[in-house]
């Protein structure tokens, strides 16, 4: 008699029938299980992988895209690195060149055109610039200083740089010049090229130190500040902080009609925020309030004789379904403080329903 494990010879026909049944059930079992194990410990492998450090995650090698991203991120911020010091480069080669060459129209051309129609001795400021390096400095060396930046909705609007031109004392008394530019200046292109030059240096007896060019505001922070104001004092109907903001030789008339202009705003300024029908909050940038300025200022050297910036802002929209814009003019001098924003005060008003 075969006694085999496949025979089933002596086995009762219901067991049989029972292990027949049985096999096709468990290897089904079987793969809902080995299912369950890649669904729920693939996720948690991944994400205690995902936890390990940076270092230890591109030292190992063993996650691909996490040594991609650090690459890329250092890939990004070399380029950055780089794009700098070759701006620097080439700004400090320009104006080595044209002190060498004697050339003043090249330095003045370097300067940006605010500069250039504003400032009223900028001639006379280059002329002792050559004055001072009567033989020019054709060995230097660089020294980065440094940049600032404004960023609106992750856009670059504005961006000031800086740097040395280090110049040995072999060629020239020791001195350094501080090299101040802008390449990016989105409310006033005006005011984009080269800031100022300021020299540090020595003649045969004293230091020496003097300027060329003027570093302008960039009346970012006014602008803005002015405008919040201006639209909270509308928001609450509050007609006597608004009155603070304006000059006080402002027309007595057409502070009257501006009082009348508020109690016809309606609804309170959202200031960015927007809600769904069922009430809840959220953002998406198209109820910002819009502000864009330009600058009219007035140099002698580098004193400010008179700073007047006009201001645009639209897309008020309140929470009344209603949408404003204003414009307005505000003024500082030196010899008046306003009571305004940073001694601004406004000297012209328009308002509008859009």
């Amino acid at each position: 008699m075969n006694t085999g494990r496949n025979s089933t010879r002596n086995i009762p026909t219901c067991l049989k029938n029972t292990r027949r049944k049985m096999k096709p059930r468990t290897e089904k079992i079987m793969r809902i299980k080995i299912k369950v194990i890649f669904i729920i410990v693939l996720p948690m492998l991944f994400m205690a992988m995902s936890a390990c450090s940076e270092n230890s995650v591109t030292a190992k090698g063993k996650l691909l895209f996490g040594k991609t991203f650090t690459n890329a991120r250092t890939r990004m911020l070399d380029k950055l690195t780089s794009d700098e010091e070759k701006m620097n480069a080439e700004y400090a080669k320009k104006i080595a060149t044209a002190v060498n060459s004697g050339d003043r129209g090249a330095l003045k051309a370097l300067f940006s055109d605010k500069s250039i129609s504003s400032i009223r001795n900028l001639d006379d400021q280059i002329e002792r610039l050559f004055s001072y390096y009567k033989s020019g400095f054709e060995e230097y060396e660089l020294s980065s200083g440094g940049e600032r930046m404004s960023m609106e909705r992750g856009k670059c609007v504005e961006r000031e740089r800086s740097f040395w031109i280090c110049i040995p004392s072999k060629v020239q008394y020791s001195s350094r010049i501080s090299v101040c530019y802008r390449d990016v200046y989105e409310a006033d292109p005006g005011k984009v090229g080269l800031v100022t030059l300021k020299v540090n240096g020595n003649d045969a007896e004293h230091s020496l130190r003097f300027s060329v060019g003027y570093e302008w505001n960039s009346y970012y922070d006014d602008a803005r500040d002015m405008s919040g104001r201006l639209v909270e004092a509308y928001g609450a109907g509050d007609f006597s902080s608004l009155r603070e903001l304006f000059s006080r030789d402002f027309d007595a008339a057409a502070l009257e009609a501006i009082r009348q202009g508020m109690e016809k705003f309606e609804g309170e300024p959202l200031n960015g925020k927007a809600f769904t029908a069922s009430g809840k909050e959220y953002y998406d940038g198209n109820y910002d309030i819009k502000v864009d300025w330009y600058s009219d200022e007035r140099i002698n050297g580098n004193a400010v004789l008179g700073e007047k910036v006009h201001v645009n802002v639209w897309n008020i929209i309140t929470d009344k379904k209603k949408k404003y814009k204003m414009s307005f003019d505000m003024q500082r001098f030196p010899s008046r403080e306003g009571s305004g924003s940073s001694g601004f005060a406004i000297t012209k008003f328009d308002f509008y329903a859009e």
